[in-house]
């Protein structure tokens, strides 16, 4: 069954249509056709509506529709991202953040719920970092499934809770997992960096000139510490001024550390750029444990002795070997990467090539370059090859040297590192 239109031609040369349902059916196995019922003429149908009223009442029977419309209907004027929201909530309650930001909120007396504006917050950070009022709108374009509504001040206040709230999180973290029989963490490690402002920077002591490992000492600045498990978990963080000597973080940590969660030990993880000789000799006053790397060529007795150590190596993994090297009361844990010490010979060699060909080009340029003044010895304006400084400078390849004053192992200590 189906609908027909005929259409009759009209003098003006316009058209005439009728509409009819017709029936097919077969007889003596031909296909025959008859008009179920003739429906009137097509420009009256539709002008009176006749055909919607007629499709609607049909619809009511139809088990099988079709929606129909234009294409401009159907046209998208925004769309929100569905995908980080259920996968980072699982992970947040996996960590068991939303019970612990309720149990150390709940005194607050905030006219909203600061849970969810710190979950948006959190997830900016990771997916979208900027400012809180970029934040907001970025919020804007995220779906979320509890139904919160946040206005940008939820922001702003909820950092003053957050501040107000960290220490007592961070605690409910270490303990929710934990009962009489769970031993404390026996290694911790504990590392600094700073952050600094740009402009005038916070009216706030905490903010103030100091060594800028950011290499930017002309802006203010705040230190801040992360102490971590030995499984790499984050066990708490603390932010110091911004001329907190590294040292002097230590010791406030430690001592934090030991009346907020018993944790006796800590050991103090650096680069070479962290420790130097001032700061070791500030940290065995105060007792404590390091792991630091070494300047090889600046340290004579790294360079000269403890390199020269013919003792063998021990494999820890695939690309890492470690010997244990002691020199009185100081451990040393000479590392090698194999494969880096093949990448390091390969630059060497290249860059003697590279000077063969330009030495005989003037003295001048290959004195200005430090990458070729390695390699070379300087008389006057003669210049030549040194093949000692070629050779002296094997030793390093694939090499990195760590001090430490713990009892851990070589292996244990460069895995620690």
């Amino acid at each position: 069954m189906f609908l027909r239109c005929l259409a009759f031609p009209r003098k003006d040369g316009s058209q005439r249509k009728y509409l009819q349902i017709v029936q097919t059916y077969r007889e003596k196995g031909r296909v025959r056709q008859k008009i179920v019922a003739n429906l009137g003429r097509l420009e009256e149908l539709i002008a009176s509506g006749t055909l919607e009223k007629l499709s609607d009442a049909l619809s009511r029977y139809v088990e099988k529709k079709e929606l129909l419309c234009k294409a401009e209907e159907l046209m998208a004027t925004s769309a929100l991202s569905f995908g980080p929201v259920p996968i980072f909530t699982s992970l947040w309650k996996k960590l068991g953040l939303p019970e612990a930001i309720a149990t150390a909120t709940k005194r607050e007396t905030a006219t909203y719920d600061p849970a969810p504006v710190i979950f948006r917050m959190v997830l900016g950070r990771l997916l979208d970092p900027s400012s809180k009022l970029s934040t907001h709108r970025w919020a804007e374009t995220i779906w979320w499934d509890d139904g919160a509504v946040v206005e940008l001040q939820h922001y702003y206040r909820s950092l003053g809770i957050l501040a107000r709230s960290i220490k007592k999180i961070e605690e409910h973290l270490y303990y929710r997992e934990r009962d009489l029989f769970t031993p404390a963490p026996d290694l911790l490690f504990f590392d600094t960096t700073s952050t600094y402002f740009t402009g005038a920077g916070p009216m706030t002591d905490l903010a103030c000139h100091g060594f800028s490992k950011d290499n930017h000492p002309e802006n203010k600045q705040v230190m801040v510490g992360v102490v971590m498990t030995r499984e790499g978990t984050p066990l708490a963080h603390h932010v110091f001024p911004g001329n907190t000597p590294d040292a002097a973080a230590f010791s406030e940590v430690i001592e934090e550390l030991s009346t907020r969660f018993g944790i006796k030990r800590v050991i103090l993880v650096g680069d070479r750029g962290m420790f130097n000789a001032k700061v070791i000799e500030r940290i065995e006053e105060l007792k404590l444990e390091y792991i630091a790397g070494v300047k090889m060529r600046q340290d004579w007795d790294v360079k000269e002795i403890v390199l020269e150590n013919k003792a063998p190596y021990e494999t820890v993994t695939g690309n890492l070997k470690v010997k244990l090297v002691e020199l009185v009361e100081e451990r040393y844990i000479v590392c090698l990467n194999e494969e880096e010490a093949k990448r390091d010979q390969a630059v060497r060699e290249e860059i003697v090539s590279e000077l063969r060909e330009k030495i005989a080009k003037g003295p001048r340029k290959m004195i200005g370059n430090t990458g070729y003044r390695r390699y070379l010895s300087v008389d006057k304006d003669a210049v030549q090859i040194d093949e000692k400084k070629i050779a002296s400078e094997k030793k390093f390849d694939g090499i990195y040297v760590l001090r430490t004053n713990t009892d851990l192992s070589a292996k244990d200590a460069a895995l620690a590192y």
